[in-house]
């Protein structure tokens, strides 16, 4: 019995989570608070992720609950919701949404006649036909309208049944969701879920492009964080404990394939069913070994599908087996799609729908939706609650599960090869009579082919060739072929028939043949002749050899003879000699007895030592066998109370970012401050005597919480005394460091402020030395009183920081945001949108070139080079542009750094390229996601330090390389940071540090980077948030009496620095305690 049988379980297995499920839904708490944030900005957010990701189950169980709950919209919290996904006929299943279970009435119920008007509405007034549909509808004015379109890559998957290249349909639904989520006098909100493999097609909807650029989320990979949370709230409350490594297994294994969630999902179903159906008073810890005996984890639906085979009867083998043929496609095209009608199933394995449809159930009820039935045009029953499957309704494999099931991929590489000599006999057929016909061995391959089982007209109606003639093609070679053999049967009989006629010739020949020997055995005869003449004397000479050898034959036997009586006489003496030789063997023999005595008597003493040694051996053995179990077990005991230990500071941070405050939370403030220092404390003992990283997200939240609360914030960056520009309250947007520590910073405030003197006169708040007319991006200091600026205005200027004194280098004329590209881009609207959204406006960045006395600045597509020699010597041809010509039309910059071992410029591109740019020579090497192992992301970050170059990732990757002496990189290792867009990197010999859109600090160990491939050599990556709504824009760090201090500017426009140190954390958080409870802690 398979443990994966239906029982009670909080996971739902192959299938998402429904909106009734919402209860046991867990993990993605931060996902659905941030996608709703984008719907409440734009009513539009649009869910990406890889296929399997859990985008539905986002939409079910997360957001559809959360609205209904009350969430704000524009005509209140009131909601009614239309879901539906577009198939092959998007229109009208558009309009099936708005009348099923009457939506747009108060009542909720439907008029039969809506379906029909509605999509004669949205056919007639197009892109404004639901606003139509919305303002004569019962709800107007009184609900908000939510239209959920899941899996809108329906519209380019099914390419046989759908070819949105030939229909309107998808323009239309597309212009619908522009024009009516840009109509700011309706409530109507859109949430759009679609498969990242499919992203792409979206470009050719230019209007829907725009919206996309700033309305996208991409739902982020299950981390192990969020597996420990769902096993906290499923397994550890029916007593079900796993394994650090499972969890770390999973969390990797996710993060490399975001398609493997519902083999997890799965599992998780098959262990609780195996494991947590009964509550048990003792913990059942699971390891890796135990996982394995339901199935292990990559291999489990192999497992299970194997199992489930075996148990059906041969008809339904059968027909499984032609279900799973009939979606495959041998095209390359389509060939990883697997779909089809039901009535091409029905017809081509030649069964019924009602044992198609039981079939179908009894699959699904074992493995879910990885076999999805949907509807041509969905109206009525929902296809899963179907008696009778209908013939136009269409089913598809999801998941990608069955990669490693051997049937299956035997048959799906029978069906290439089928295809392909589908298609080989096509062409050619196509071609004739102008090419051949088929012979030899072409035309048996073309016959074996034919002759096969499963090929017929039923099985070719999924290809778009014409099988009839590939059929008469064929059998005509076989007809031409048969004749040409029966012309070959009739010349060889030809042949036959002319010998027969030739031998009535042969004996007059043969007369002729005989004369012809006479004259030729005549000349031999003369010759044999002169050859007895010669052997005559070649005969005299061999008899008279004979004579001289019998002489010689004589002497020698004389010879023999005098020898022979010479050892008759020797043998005597011999004899005489062989009795002494006897008489001393019998005394040697004697005491050779003796010895060997002696020789065994020794080696027995020997074997006795030696057993005597391995008994003492062996005894010493399980004493130290005893002891290692001992400390196993200790091992293990430790494992499981360092895990319980991690887990409840989940518990107590969601306590402390509760606790207000204020005076009457004070006490719980005490009580949560002793329980912190107490678990850090066991933690940190605990995680040395075990090898294993004590750090975590958890402890460095509560940390940092800690610290703001007892200074009386609630947040870290609110402490007055660690924000050095409390003054400001506007996002801050650039950050530098002097070599000797003067920390300047600006941003849309429009002020520069700057420290007045160098660190090593302390830690003190900066004040504001220029203010500008434009916000500020860039900041360079190009020595210890001269700073420069880059303005969001494409100016540029420098600042004497001790006097204030400020002066304009650089404007563009007539300059504007997007000008540059505008002027050389293709797609402008497109472009110009991107780079002013996601990016910046004007300098993006500006850097000092020491060594050639220049200040290189970015603009969009261009370099700006300003001479500060000749600027000093008031000459004016003191800047010069640069044009980057390795950019392509669409790419331009959104982030540079130079060398500090060289004149040479790193430019990164909104397409994850990057190029080398050599100030000296003005070359330029583009190295691409390939040559730079980017893996498909796009580098938008790039930072130099020393020998080390870090690039940070839209997607929220660091990458890391050593600086190569021909100023090329070469690849070092990887991280995932989060899901989130990198905004800054920092980097030491020991971590890595990421400020991430998502308003965390990730700090990564460099060990990562290096040792990746070794799970046991790394550490895991531990993140501070800033606080809610906030995050950081640009990250520096220095050195103040010999501590390490990180200083962070931020989108609400705190400039806070930050002591990391975990242990000097705790410290400081002893300290405070003791300032406010007028307490000291002991121990």
């Amino acid at each position: 019995m398979s443990v994966f049988e239906n029982k009670s379980s909080p996971f739902p297995g192959l299938r998402p989570y429904r909106s009734s499920e919402s209860n046991i839904f867990f993990g993605r708490e931060r996902e659905v608070e941030d996608s709703l944030n984008i719907l409440q900005q734009y009513k539009l957010v649009t869910i990406t992720g890889d296929s399997g990701s859990g985008k539905t189950s986002l939409i079910d169980a997360g957001l559809i609950p959360k609205i209904q709950k009350g969430f704000s919209g524009q005509q209140g919290k009131e909601w009614s919701i239309c879901k539906f996904r577009p198939g092959i006929s998007p229109i009208e299943n558009l309009s099936n949404s708005l009348t099923e279970k009457g939506g747009l009435y108060l009542g909720g119920k439907a008029k039969t006649t809506d379906y029909e008007n509605y999509k004669k509405i949205l056919e007639n007034k197009l892109e404004l036909g639901l606003v139509e549909i919305y303002k004569n509808s019962e709800i107007f004015e009184k609900r908000n309208l939510l239209i959920i379109i899941d899996q809108i890559e329906d519209l380019f998957k099914f390419k046989k049944l759908f070819d949105f290249d030939a229909t309107l349909d998808d323009n239309l639904l597309f212009n619908i969701i522009y024009r009516t989520s840009r109509y700011k006098e309706t409530p109507i909100y859109f949430i759009i879920a679609i498969d990242n493999e499919f992203i792409s097609k979206l470009n050719s909807y230019d209007r829907f492009t725009e919206l996309l650029n700033y309305t996208q989320y991409s739902i982020p990979n299950i981390t192990p964080n969020t597996i420990q949370e769902i096993i906290n709230n499923t397994f550890h409350k029916r007593n079900v404990q796993l394994s650090t490594e499972i969890i770390e297994n999973l969390g990797e294994s996710l993060k490399e394939n975001p398609s493997y969630l519902p083999r997890v999902q799965f599992l998780f179903k098959g262990i609780y069913n195996h494991y947590a159906q009964e509550i048990k008073e003792k913990i059942n810890y699971l390891d890796i070994e135990k996982i394995n005996e339901v199935g292990g984890f990559k291999n489990i639906f192999n497992h299970e599908i194997q199992v489930f085979n075996k148990s059906l009867n041969d008809y339904e083998k059968k027909l499984f087996e032609q279900i799973v043929r009939s979606m495959a496609s041998g095209d390359e095209v389509s060939v990883k799609i697997f779909y089809q009608k039901i009535d091409y199933i029905k017809t081509y394995s030649d069964s019924n729908l009602p044992d198609i449809t039981e079939f179908i159930k009894k699959y699904k009820n074992a493995f879910g939706d990885s076999l999805d039935i949907f509807k041509s045009k969905m109206r009525g029953l929902n296809p899963n609650d179907q008696k009778i499957l209908n013939p136009d309704d269409i089913i598809t494999l999801k998941y990608n599960l069955f990669d490693n099931w051997k049937e299956f991929n035997d048959w799906i590489e029978e069906e290439k090869k089928f295809f392909s000599a589908y298609e080989e006999n096509y062409d050619k057929a196509i071609k004739y009579p102008q090419e051949s016909l088929l012979t030899s061995t072409s035309l048996q391959l073309a016959l074996s082919w034919l002759n096969d089982s499963q090929i017929n007209e039923n099985w070719a109606k999924k290809y778009d060739l014409d099988f009839n003639k590939t059929v008469e093609y064929i059998k005509e070679s076989e007809r031409v072929h048969l004749e040409e053999l029966k012309k070959q049967e009739e010349v060889r009989k030809n042949i036959e028939f002319t010998k027969k006629r030739f031998r009535k010739y042969r004996i007059g020949g043969a007369i002729a043949i005989i004369f012809a020997l006479f004259i030729i055995g005549w000349e031999r005869h003369l010759e044999v002749r002169e050859q007895e003449a010669f052997g005559l004397e070649m005969d005299r000479k061999r008899f008279l050899a004979i004579k001289e050898k019998e002489k010689i034959e004589a002497l020698n036997k004389d010879i023999l003879n005098l020898r022979e009586r010479e050892s008759i006489n020797s043998l005597q003496r011999a004899a005489d000699q062989r009795v002494k030789l006897d008489l001393i063997e019998e005394q040697l023999l004697s005491q050779s007895k003796l010895i060997s005595l002696q020789e065994e008597n020794r080696m027995q003493s020997k074997i006795l030592e030696d057993k005597l040694i391995r008994i003492k051996e062996d005894s010493i053995r399980a004493n130290l066998l005893i002891d290692l179990a001992k400390e196993k077990s200790e091992f293990a005991s430790n494992s499981e109370r360092f895990i319980n230990l991690k887990d409840s500071l989940s518990a107590l941070l969601y306590t402390l970012n509760n606790t207000t405050v204020n005076d009457y939370d004070l006490p719980l403030l005490e009580e949560i401050t002793i329980s912190s220092i107490d678990l850090y404390k066991r933690i940190k003992t605990l995680g040395l005597q075990l090898n294993r990283g004590f750090e975590d997200d958890n402890l460095r939240q509560i940390g940092v919480n800690l610290i703001a609360k007892l200074n009386g914030e609630y947040h870290y960056a609110n402490i007055r005394k660690q924000n050095l520009v409390s003054q400001n309250k506007m996002p801050l947007l650039a950050l530098n460091i002097s070599s000797s520590g003067k920390i300047a910073t600006g941003g849309k405030s429009r002020k520069l402020y700057c420290s007045e003197n160098n660190i090593s006169s302390g830690i003190t708040p900066l004040i504001e030395i220029a203010d500008f007319k434009s916000p500020i991006n860039t900041i360079e200091f190009l020595s210890e009183d001269l700073i420069s600026v880059g303005l969001e205005n494409s100016s540029i200027w420098i600042i004497e920081i001790n006097s204030g004194r400020k002066e304009r280098v650089f404007h563009r004329k007539n300059w504007k945001p997007g000008k540059i590209l505008k002027e050389k881009a293709i797609k402008l609207a497109e472009l110009t949108s991107i780079f002013q959204r996601e990016y910046f406006s004007g300098f993006g960045f500006l850097r000092y070139l020491k060594d050639s006395k220049a200040l290189f600045g970015s603009l969009e597509k261009s370099l700006v080079k300003l001479d500060m020699i000749k600027i000093s010597k008031r000459e004016k041809d003191y800047f010069s542009n640069i044009d980057l010509k390795s950019l392509s039309s669409e790419e331009f910059i959104t982030s540079m750094v130079n060398s500090k071992k060289s004149n040479v410029l790193y430019v990164a591109t909104n397409k994850g390229n990057i190029i080398i740019f050599d100030a000296d020579t003005n070359k330029e090497i583009k190295l691409n996601n390939i040559s730079l192992n980017l893996n498909n992301e796009t580098a938008i970050d790039i930072e130099f330090y020393e020998d080390t170059v870090l690039i940070g990732t839209k997607e929220g990757s660091v990458f890391l390389y050593k600086y190569l002496n021909n100023n090329l990189l070469k690849y070092a290792g990887s991280k995932r940071a989060n899901y989130s867009k990198v905004k800054d990197l920092l980097y030491d010999k020991d971590n890595v540090y990421v400020i991430s859109r998502n308003g965390a600090i990730v700090i990564i160990p460099v060990s990562n980077f290096i040792n990746n491939t070794n799970f046991n050599d790394t550490k895991t990556p531990v993140s501070i948030m800033f606080g809610e709504g906030n995050h950081g824009n640009a990250i520096e760090s220095f050195k103040y009496n010999n501590k390490k201090y990180f200083i962070t500017a931020d989108e609400k426009g705190n400039l806070v620095f930050w002591d990391l140190n975990l242990e000097n954390t705790f410290e400081e958080i002893k300290r405070l305690y003791s300032k406010k409870f007028k307490k000291k802690l002991i121990g």
